[in-house]
């Protein structure tokens, strides 16, 4: 089933020039590889495209070989941040009454009999789809349902861009072309050019590998996503086709209008891509038993402790199966005792032993949650998006995990690191001489250090933006600036501890005193009694460590997040995952 729609009554949306052809090629070369039944519409309303789904859907069979659901769209966010598919007749004021939603949309899924289903997004935040969709595969009853179905079941996803991020298409050209995303459907599909190992099938695997690379190798700086979930490999296509030349692409155009931001924010033209965590923030530092350096801060917990944790769980069971974040791996191991260092990336966890080991565990899609054998011993570590950096004995940056922008490769002659944060795509080393070098992606600047920045005492990097605090107190910050968060506020004075997500960044001052700029949570306590030793950002909540060793959380709820577990004793430490926390407690609890 294929859907467009490039055509709005709604005037706040704009017209799209590719929709129409997306589907159109999309649908040619699908028959071409085999597709005997392929339906598609184009500038229906929404309710034409709710049945069109439904009934798509309802009527699949567990012996079809795969379903395919495609949508080219504008994609709108809601004031939740909810993705919605505008149709023909969609009104943006009332999204929720005149367009398709993303999560009836998923549901439609959930219910089908369909033994393997594809689903292909090419809008704006379209990444948005995947948000709710990660399998808790560590659940004994998803472990259940996986090990009955048939090899080659399951579902799989391939988005556009990330959950904040535009897509694009081409509006430059006199000729209509596909987007971005689905020209690169079109020709890895319809040329073989996706059957990457040369074995006559395209798989899901390869599609999106062969998709990614051929997006992020032309100018539109979107970067598209998966998610899948099931048994076995998903086959797309049979193929021996011998594929073409590469295909020219040129300057992008936003296939949907940002988000309207509420008036105190700056518009924002594209939302950050993906979720981060900011590594480790500042603790007391570290007796002379523990290796570490002591200034700057090395974000080292003064004592060994035991690693917990909460959030990422749903309290409705259907999509407790199917929702959140894949719940059962990241549930921390058994038995994870002695620690010194924790850190939470998009849905994975790290955790440094007093020995100098790491531990990882959660989503390994891209390496992340698997140690690097010859890691050595380790002084500290950071996990972002979907890697991790680690700080050697000697001062060098061992990172592994996602590289697509080479944030894993620490530049060769850094070997005075103490501290270390891992952002979406860039890194950050925060030097002994209290200097920062970053390196990765760099599109809003994000690493590209200030000239001048000196006497840091700690760092932490957002989706595409970093912070660096001073030892005076002060605060420094660069990078994405679409909803002002590396816009310092001015009362961000005599600052203790700072943490960058998302899209905001949260900031502790002496006294106690919490500040938050950006596209933060709402929610925030004014005042810690006390003060706060550290602070923590999630995608929409945040943690506040108060001295007295007791944690405060605020912001989205819907996993359970900022559900504090009760009778765990002293804290030492915490990190915000996307939608989950770990923290480190005192073993005597």
């Amino acid at each position: 089933m294929l859907l467009g729609c490039g055509s709005y009554a709604d005037a706040s949306l704009p017209r799209l020039r590719s929709p129409g052809l997306d589907v159109e090629e999309l649908a040619r070369v699908l028959r071409d590889a085999g597709y005997d039944q392929v339906a598609a519409e184009i500038d229906g309303t929404a309710r034409q495209g709710q049945l069109a789904v439904e009934a798509f859907l309802a009527g699949a069979s567990v012996d079809d070989a795969l379903n395919i659901v495609y949508l080219s769209c504008h994609g709108v966010l809601d004031q939740r941040g909810k993705l919605h598919f505008a149709f023909a007749d969609t009104e943006q004021q009332y999204l929720r009454a005149t367009a398709v939603a993303a999560e009836w949309v998923r549901d439609r899924i959930y219910d089908s009999r369909s033994r393997a289903t594809v689903v292909l997004v090419d809008c704006c935040f379209s990444g948005g789809f995947i948000t709710g969709m990660q399998a808790r595969s560590g659940s004994e009853a998803v472990e259940e349902l996986v090990r009955g179905l048939p090899e080659g079941s399951g579902v799989a996803v391939l988005t556009a861009s990330g959950q904040r991020d535009a897509s694009f298409e081409d509006a430059s050209s006199a000729v209509v072309r596909p987007s971005y995303f689905t020209d690169a459907l079109v020709t890895g599909i319809g040329t073989g050019a996706a059957d990457l190992d040369r074995d006559g099938r395209i798989t899901i695997d390869e599609l999106y590998e062969y998709v990614y690379h051929h997006v992020v190798s032309g100018p539109s700086p979107q970067r598209p996503r998966r998610f899948d979930m099931g048994e076995g490999t998903l086959v797309v296509t049979e193929t021996a086709m011998t594929p073409e030349a590469g295909v020219a692409v040129a300057v992008p155009t936003p296939i949907t209008p940002p988000r309207p931001a509420p008036a105190a924010v700056p518009p924002a033209p594209a939302w950050p891509r993906s979720m981060t965590r900011a590594g480790p923030t500042a603790r007391p530092a570290p007796p002379a038993t523990v290796d570490t350096a002591s200034s700057p801060r090395a974000g080292v917990s003064a004592v060994a402790g035991n690693v917990v944790g909460w959030g990422g769980r749903n309290t409705s069971f259907t999509l407790a199966l199917t929702s959140a974040v894949d719940f059962g791996r990241l549930a921390v191991p058994a038995g994870l005792r002695d620690i010194t260092v924790i850190s939470a990336g998009d849905r994975h966890g790290l955790a440094l032993a007093v020995d100098g080991h790491v531990v990882a565990w959660g989503d390994n899609a891209f390496g992340q949650a698997r140690v690097p054998r010859r890691l050595g011993r380790v002084r500290t570590i950071a996990a972002g998006g979907a890697h991790n950096l680690a700080v050697r004995s000697d001062g060098s940056v061992t990172g592994w995990g996602n590289n697509h922008s080479g944030q894993v490769r620490a530049p060769k002659s850094l070997g005075n690191a103490v501290g270390v944060a891992a952002g979406g795509w860039h890194s950050l080393a925060l030097l002994s001489d209290g200097t920062v070098a970053a390196w990765g992606e760099n599109g809003d600047g994000q690493a590209r250090v200030p000239p001048g920045l000196r006497g840091v005492v700690e760092i932490s990097a957002g989706d595409a933006h970093s912070v660096a605090l001073h030892a005076d107190g002060t605060v420094s910050a660069w990078g994405r600036n679409d909803h002002g968060q590396s816009t310092v506020l001015a009362e961000a004075v005599g600052v203790s501890a700072v943490a960058a997500g998302t899209a905001y960044t949260v900031a502790v001052r002496t006294d106690g005193t919490l500040l938050s700029w950006g596209h933060a949570p709402a929610g925030s306590p004014r005042r810690l009694p006390g003060g706060a030793a550290q602070v923590a950002a999630g995608e929409s909540h945040c943690l506040a460590l108060g001295v007295d060793g007791t944690v405060r959380a605020w912001g989205d709820n819907t996993y359970e997040q900022c559900v504090v577990p009760d009778g765990l004793g002293r804290f030492l430490m915490i990190a915000a995952g996307r939608l989950f926390n770990i923290a480190l407690i005192a073993p005597d609890g």
